[in-house]
């Protein structure tokens, strides 16, 4: 199991629908802050020395002004976690921390 932590930074609008929350991206800019492969992590400077790392950028394999939904599973005052509703493939958690 492969897992990935990204800092982000994203333009765009959303908006919510019960425990639903639709977005539309406009722009995004990340890189991958930690990497980890079946449990073990791998060191940040491999990660940013990687070429196959570059493929999966977010900005890079979702079209701008693309809508994507999503369904809330915790919120805090702080942070929102939610699960990806993925039409390609599996679906998936993710966490958004408000950094100040």
């Amino acid at each position: 199991m492969v897992k990935v932590t990204y800092h982000s930074d994203a333009t765009g609008t959303w908006v919510r629908y019960d425990n639903k929350i639709i977005t539309s991206m406009d722009n995004m800019k990340s890189f991958p802050i930690k990497l980890q492969l079946n449990g073990k992590e791998i060191p940040k400077e491999i990660i940013e020395k990687s070429e196959a790392m570059k493929k999966y950028y977010p900005e890079d394999v979702r079209a701008t002004g693309k809508n994507q939904q999503y369904e809330v599973v915790e919120e805090r005052k702080d942070s929102i976690t939610f699960r990806t509703i993925n039409p390609y493939g599996s679906n998936f958690d993710s966490l958004m921390k408000r950094v100040k």
